[in-house]
């Protein structure tokens, strides 16, 4: 595991995506549908900055009843988002702000889902840590859930919180 003191920012991502229960959206099918991030500092691990938009889905454009329930993402938020394209050059320009600053999310997951959408982020990507590293309880032999994780570093995990760019 990579020693974390070096770094200025701890960019938290969060990111959310097409996805059906019956099997008719593929993996490698999934498109992203939200971006959120915090930006904590690694001094004092308060959050500094967020960062949160829908984006468009081209592939699958029409959310699943499924995704809907799982997500809390209305068709509406993501027909009127920017898409994919546009919303990766606003956390761009976002990120641009907090130099010096590694990439960490809950699992793999978001980092994988990144490299599918041909993100302009690969410098990222591979400093990615994984919280559920972080968090990992070997004498229970478990992984602390997400939220009990953001409470246990003093943050209040909260859904949806207002878009800032």
């Amino acid at each position: 595991m990579m020693n974390l003191k070096h770094f200025d920012y701890y960019l938290v991502l969060d990111l959310e995506a097409t996805c059906c229960d019956k099997g008719s959206i593929a993996r490698n099918q999934m498109e992203i549908i939200e971006i959120g991030a915090v930006m904590v500092d690694s001094t004092t691990l308060t959050i500094v900055d967020e960062f949160q938009t829908f984006v468009k889905p081209v592939r699958h454009p029409i959310l699943t009843e499924f995704c809907t329930a799982l997500t809390s993402i209305a068709q509406t938020e993501v027909d009127r988002a920017p898409t994919y394209p546009e919303a990766s050059a606003m956390l761009k320009n976002w990120l641009s702000g907090y130099p010096n600053g590694v990439f960490g999310s809950w699992g793999d997951y978001d980092r994988k889902q990144l490299q599918l959408s041909s993100t302009p982020f690969s410098h990222c990507l591979s400093s990615h840590q994984s919280q559920t590293i972080v968090f990992r309880n070997p004498r229970l032999a478990k992984t602390i859930r997400h939220g009990k994780s953001l409470r246990t570093c003093g943050f209040t995990p909260r859904r949806n919180p207002s878009p800032r760019h």
